[in-house]
């Protein structure tokens, strides 16, 4: 068996939030989540729950699958020096 992938869960968040003039304060409110979670959300430090993704998508008022995507997780740059 073929181990699993973990893929990476990327978004839109700072670009739907600019075209809205709203702050990641904003948001927070509208959609009963901490500030500091969206902050984390929107600079991909955290994965979104269930929970996160359908509050976020209806205050945006856009589909989850317009903000939160899975992708390939970005690997990190082999160092060409060699010990």
């Amino acid at each position: 068996m073929r181990p699993r992938r973990r893929l990476a869960v990327d978004n839109r968040l700072s670009r739907l939030l600019f075209a809205r003039g709203w702050s990641d304060r904003t948001l927070a409110e509208r959609a009963g989540i901490e500030r500091s979670r969206i902050n984390r959300l929107k600079n991909r430090r955290a994965r979104p729950t269930v929970r996160d993704a359908l509050l976020i998508s209806s205050a945006l008022g856009v589909p989850v699958a317009c903000i939160f995507w899975l992708t390939e997780p970005e690997r990190p740059a082999r160092s060409l020096a060699r010990n």
